[in-house]
């Protein structure tokens, strides 16, 4: 029996996909919902419709993330046998702790470039959650797939949407897409790529925002504390052109920061999307804010490659050895050696393994992907010279570059063989390919 943990296709007809699991067409995955929340009683109702393709033929089950907190109210679809919704085993996914999981099973096998539809409704109260950053309370709006509130798969990590939310008018909605206020509801359109549907809100939720040229940042808080806007503002912007400068692509260039009314769960990153916590205490401007921008929007470039093996660090040290090179632009070239020998000396006191093959879950993510990966990119830039690396780096994001294989050909195509076998040394150690 074949079972395919997919992103849903909601309300339109696709054509037939050809990509894996792990190469995924995004841009064919979308959700339409209409959601409804009450903050002070933590309710949430979504309805709507859903259609995808499957990725390969003989697929008899589909299963999802689902907070489990949710009663599915109704479901249905042409060929939809029937389902199940098991809320009393842990979730198969860490990252969604508080995760049901629901599965479909059909009549028939589907087959690939079929397109199948469903009706769905779900509802509940959401008072359980495991994570911080989960929360839909009278005080404060956070849901996103940590939740999760929406059907959610981590194979099919990115996709686009459109929603219409009702909440009550005291709470300004904001969050991942182009936000707009129609009547007493709210229209939320992410037409690029997505890696997460992440709502917000509050009462008195504020935001302070900025253009220049073609560049957009804004920021949502409720409580300031000690961040300090302006500088954050154009800090983002300025962030956002060099990018463009160095990356180039059709890319929009806006972004969006959120600090949450909370002072537990930590910052994370979402596409073209950061949130921090309140920090009670000033922290270190160029580390916390400067760095964490840097790192959050670098990720509007480095996300091509799987985020489900090695193959990861594509995104996560590309993205890391970006903010180390917009450090060193902003604050010199003393400060970018600075981080570099940290990050040297961390792994000089550890006994790693080759970075191609490692297995990513376990506790090697972090010496692996943000110390590892951006220190090899370090030596290459090193080894071919500032200009060759940076346009190197402009075609590997022009090309969207989704494998090691394709970026060390893409380094015998610039470069030569020669720079291609030392990198090749550098990712697979003597198992060099």
């Amino acid at each position: 029996m074949k079972n395919l943990v997919a992103v849903l296709i909601i309300g339109m007809a696709l054509n037939g996909c050809s990509t894996s699991a792990k190469k995924q067409s995004a841009e064919n995955y979308n959700y339409l919902m209409t959601a409804d929340l009450n903050p002070p009683e933590h309710f949430l109702k979504v309805k709507g419709k859903l259609a995808f393709n499957p990725l390969e033929n003989g697929i008899d089950s589909i299963t999802f993330l689902l907070h489990k907190q949710l009663e599915v109210k109704a479901l249905s679809g042409g060929n939809v046998k029937s389902y199940s919704f098991v809320v009393d085993k842990p979730s198969p996914y860490p990252l969604t702790a508080d995760a049901g999981t629901l599965t479909i099973y059909f009549e028939r096998p589907l087959q690939k470039g079929e397109r199948f539809q469903i009706d769905f409704e779900y509802e509940g109260k959401l008072t359980e959650h495991t994570k911080p950053i989960s929360e839909i309370s009278k005080e404060w709006v956070e849901l996103g797939r940590a939740c999760p509130w929406f059907p959610y798969s981590p194979q099919y990590p990115r996709f686009t949407y459109s929603l219409d939310v009702g909440i009550n008018p005291e709470y300004p909605l904001v969050g991942m897409g182009l936000f707009e206020k129609k009547g007493d509801r709210w229209s939320v359109i992410q037409n690029e790529t997505a890696n997460d549907m992440l709502i917000a809100a509050a009462t008195s939720l504020k935001t302070m925002d900025r253009t220049e040229g073609d560049n957009y940042v804004a920021i949502h808080y409720k409580v300031q504390w000690t961040a300090p806007l302006e500088k954050i503002l154009n800090d983002g912007l300025w962030i956002l052109d060099k990018y463009q400068n160095w990356f180039d692509s059709d890319q929009t260039r806006r972004a969006s920061i959120l600090i949450a009314p909370r002072e537990i769960g930590g910052a994370y990153t979402r596409t073209k999307f950061i949130v921090y916590q309140l920090m009670e205490k000033e922290p270190d401007y160029i580390a916390h804010y400067f760095m964490g921008m840097s790192n959050g929007f670098a990720r509007i470039w480095w996300r091509n490659a799987p985020s489900d093996s090695w193959e990861d660090w594509l995104n996560e040290s590309f993205a890391v050895y970006s903010t180390l090179m917009a450090v060193r632009e902003r604050y010199g070239q003393g400060k970018f050696d600075e981080l570099i020998n940290q990050k040297r000396g961390f792994i000089s006191r550890l006994d790693l393994p080759p970075l191609a093959g490692f297995e990513l879950g376990g506790p090697l993510i972090a010496p692996m992907l943000y110390n590892k990966g951006p220190l090899i990119l370090n030596e290459l830039e090193m080894r071919i010279g500032n200009p060759r690396f940076m346009n190197l780096l402009k075609t590997v994001a022009g090309r969207k570059v989704a494998s090691t294989a394709e970026f060390m050909s893409l380094v015998e195509e610039l470069e030569g063989k020669d720079a291609r076998d030392k990198l090749a040394r550098s990712i697979y150690g003597e198992k060099k390919p």
